[in-house]
């Protein structure tokens, strides 16, 4: 539009941008400062969005409040997004150092940290008596210990504290199976244990050392009996012991004793089925070392008046004879040593029956002093009784 005064051109303002002077506009122009569709809804060439701000007048009644920029909606949006992030953001603050708690599960501290920190001696004396009633030993070592750290001439504190930390180092060394090392702990455990709750398990602990000390005590034992060949014995204390109370390398040669044992055993039990096979078999050889146990034995059992040593080797009616015969000696004061004993031959009387002819030198020693060298010719009846050969009859 044209400006009447100034003639130059306004550009739609009602304003003349050079003059000042209101100008008249047309009906679009109109409709668009009141905020009214033109009657031919054809769109208005007038964009308020668009109006530039040099042609605004300085005493311009539509001010720039009424058409809102691009700039401004941002400005808007951050003012009204950036409270709330900041808002966000302290809240996530806030629950992860536990000022305010989540939905879930909060990770803390632990709580004996807490109780350590800010509770008074005789509190956490009250906490130790309740973990040592419920057999929480560690727990109750470690709050006895914060008791002495606050009052260390608490007494019962510090006997508590000992009781709880050798029961505990005692009990490891056990599970551990270092059972020495754990008697040396237990021993120190303060005898005033008796007087509190962790009595029966100080008690069980005692009786799991004791355990280990006698099953090592019968480990000797077999020791000693594989040592001197008593494999049967040696069997005997085997069966005693429990092998969980041993170390790996003991229990695996106790295991190693038990297969000695049980090949030995086999032999002997072959041993034993060939004689019983061989029954009523009765060789020159064997007879000759019958023949001679008996003879060193009988002299044996005069000079130490003991009938027994001899008793072995004779049955029947031999035994009654040679009881007295020995008996005789004894009282008379007589002693013996036997010269030598010669087999000289064996014949077979029956399946189970023997003669065996022998010869032996004797030096006879009387009460008075007096000796006396004597020869004899004897003849033994051997017979197989009872799965073994015995002396019946001398002749």
């Amino acid at each position: 539009m044209i400006c009447p005064n100034c003639k130059n051109e306004s550009n739609g303002a009602r304003w003349c941008p050079q003059c000042g002077i209101q100008l008249e506009i047309d009906d679009a122009a109109n409709a668009i400062y009141s905020n009214d569709e033109p009657k031919d809804n054809t769109e208005s060439r007038f964009d308020t969005m668009s109006v530039p701000r040099e042609f605004i007048g300085a005493d311009e009644q539509y001010e720039a409040k009424d058409m809102p920029s691009t700039d401004k909606k941002l400005k808007i949006t951050l003012a009204i997004i950036c409270p709330i992030a900041a808002i966000v953001l302290i809240f996530v603050i806030l629950t992860i150092s536990g000022v305010i708690k989540s939905g879930g599960k909060k990770v803390s501290a632990p709580e004996e940290n807490v109780v350590l920190e800010n509770e008074d001696a005789e509190t956490l004396m009250k906490t130790g008596m309740n973990q040592l009633k419920i057999g929480d030993y560690e727990e109750a070592e470690t709050v006895f210990k914060a008791v002495m750290e606050i009052d260390p001439d608490n007494e019962e504190a510090t006997v508590l504290c000992q009781i709880v930390y050798n029961y505990n180092r005692a009990l490891k060394k056990i599970q551990g199976k270092k059972y020495k090392e754990a008697r040396a702990l237990f021993d120190k455990i303060p005898i005033e244990y008796m007087d509190y709750s962790i009595r029966t398990d100080v008690e069980n602990l005692e009786d799991e050392i004791n355990s280990f000390e006698t099953a090592y005590i019968t480990f000797e034992d077999v020791q000693n009996f594989m040592r001197d060949g008593e494999y049967e014995s040696a069997l005997e204390a085997i069966d005693l012991i429990d092998d969980s109370y041993l170390e790996d390398s003991d229990a695996m040669l106790i295991s190693e004793y038990r297969t000695q044992i049980k090949q030995y055993l086999k032999k002997e039990e072959e041993k034993q089925k060939e004689k019983e096979n061989e029954a009523g078999k009765l060789s020159f050889d064997l007879a000759e070392i019958l023949v001679t146990e008996y003879c060193e034995d009988y002299v044996r059992a005069i000079n130490s008046k003991d009938f027994s040593v001899v008793a072995k080797h004779i049955s029947g009616q031999l035994y009654n004879d040679q009881k007295k015969q020995v008996q005789s000696c004894i009282d008379s004061g007589i002693t013996q040593s036997l010269d030598y004993v010669e087999l000289n031959d064996v014949h077979k009387i029956s399946d189970t029956k023997w003669k065996a002819d022998v010869s032996e030198g004797e030096t006879i020693y009387y009460a008075d002093g007096s000796s006396e060298a004597k020869k004899f010719n004897w003849t033994y009846t051997i017979e197989y009784i009872d799965s073994a050969f015995y002396l019946t009859k001398i002749e």
